[in-house]
């Protein structure tokens, strides 16, 4: 149900970034994460500098309990690339449970062919590589290269498929105690896709500490100790990240409108939050008040540039597969209206797949194939089957109103001449004004919404 998927992702996306590095031709790095003090994972890096080339590898493995079960993540990665870090070639893995992401790919002068692997599903893609780009499992020993100065440019990550535009700013010299060790470091702030962490390195550039947004603290530590048993008292995630309310709601669902104010967002510039049916009358203090949509049947779809955007086939939203089209196809039957479609489709998803918390990478084929998951799965699914009928449809995420408080959440916005959020989680067409969209788009403009993990607050002023 709640919106975890990003969570854990965010959470590889920084481990991901964290190697050792040093003029050493053969350099091994293992670091500890931790969550509110709570371990919740390792990462294990070695990088070979050859004659011509240099070789990384990078293993992450995270154990997080979501809800009341624990959920076990793992990515192996490695990375070809020249002594001026450009990328040659690439391997990645994603394990989560019996879910399994594979990607490879090859560089070409200025673009990347790589080859996705979900289950039995083999797409192929390709990707145009600005100048000043770099894989992101280089970027401490980018910035040595950079001989520690600042950098400006682009990072590519293989977890987002994506290039995330990224700035790195020394801030100052400072001292920091690991393990019992005192250690004189630099700290640089890195900024990718509006998401700030901070390195603590040395005067090698190996990394020795890392902060990110949300709390986690990455240190570094011995083999043994990164791999040992965890705390048997794991941390919960939803509930670690959950914002409570004094307000309660006893039926959400039905509310016509709801009025918020809204602490801990201290820019504007990233997120999404002025909308149809989502107005910020506020800015200081923020305040939004979000309005449940009224519903006019049309008969014909006016879509301009804009929303074709949202009909398009992506990695994980397959909506020109000939699996999704037969499904869409099958579950509308005759109907002719793009509103009766676009709420039979949610009906269909509601219904039929299983309400199960995953961590697994979203991929609307293999939903289809195994009809279970959370808030990512449903809307995942959802977009992909209606896109496959002409009906641009594109996927939120946000925060939502559960019981005594707001959890992260992920939902649809179906284009009906104008955009109509829906929640085919909860079976909401459309969705109750207890939905507080943060961003819209695919997972690299979701990613943004992690700068605001731990800081938000939200006071409930109204409701109707």
């Amino acid at each position: 149900m709640l919106k975890k998927r990003e969570i854990v992702f965010f959470l590889i996306l920084l481990i991901n970034c964290q190697k050792k590095v040093s003029v050493s031709k053969n350099v091994e790095n293992w670091l500890s994460y931790y969550l509110n003090q709570t371990k919740i994972g390792y990462s294990l890096s070695k990088i070979n500098v050859g004659d011509s080339l240099i070789k990384f590898y990078n293993r992450i493995k995270l154990i997080l309990k979501v809800g009341c079960e624990l959920k076990e993540v793992t990515v192996n990665t490695f990375l070809l690339t020249d002594l001026k870090l450009k990328l040659k070639n690439f391997e990645s893995e994603q394990i989560s449970e019996k879910n399994v992401l594979k990607i490879n790919g090859k560089v070409k002068k200025d673009t990347l062919y790589y080859t996705l692997q979900t289950g039995s599903e083999i797409i192929k893609k390709y990707l145009i590589l600005p100048q000043n780009t770099y894989p992101i499992g280089v970027l401490p020993y980018l910035i040595i290269s950079q001989g520690f100065k600042n950098w400006k440019g682009n990072l590519l990550d293989f977890t987002l498929f994506s290039i995330l535009p990224t700035e790195i700013n020394f801030q100052k010299r400072d001292t920091v105690i690991i393990n019992d060790t005192v250690y004189k470091t630099l700290v640089y702030e890195i900024t990718m896709a509006n998401v700030k962490s901070f390195y603590y390195l040395d005067s090698l550039g190996n990394l020795l500490k890392e902060i990110s947004a949300g709390g986690i603290i990455g240190i570094k530590e011995s083999p043994q100790k990164a791999m040992a048993e965890w705390n048997k008292d794991f941390l919960d995630i939803l509930s670690f990240f959950s914002i409570p309310v004094d307000t309660f709601l006893s039926e959400p669902a039905k509310l016509k409108s709801l009025k918020l104010e809204i602490q801990g967002i201290d820019s504007f510039e990233y997120l999404d939050l002025d909308l149809p049916n989502q107005k910020v009358i506020s800015k200081n203090p923020l305040i939004i008040e979000i309005t449940r949509p009224k519903l006019t049947k049309i008969k014909q779809l006016k879509i301009s540039e804009k929303e074709k955007i949202y009909l398009k086939s992506t990695p994980t939203i397959q909506s020109d597969h000939p699996l999704i089209k037969k499904k869409a196809s099958e579950i509308i039957g005759n109907l002719a209206h793009p509103q009766t479609i676009a709420e039979r489709i949610l009906i269909w998803v509601f219904r039929n797949l299983k309400k199960k918390a995953t961590t697994s990478y979203p991929s609307a084929i293999e939903i289809l194939r195994n009809l279970e998951g959370d808030c990512n799965e449903h809307a995942t699914l959802y977009a992909a089957l209606c896109r496959s009928l002409g009906i641009p449809t594109r996927v939120v995420v946000g925060l939502v109103y559960a019981g005594n408080g707001f959890y992260y959440h992920a939902w649809n916005q179906v284009y009906l001449n104008e955009w109509i959020s829906c929640d085919p989680t909860f079976g909401e067409f459309p969705a109750s004004p207890v939905h507080l969209i943060l961003k819209v788009g695919d997972v690299e403009e979701q990613v943004k919404v992690l700068n605001i993990l731990g800081k938000i607050k939200i006071k409930i002023l109204s409701f109707e």
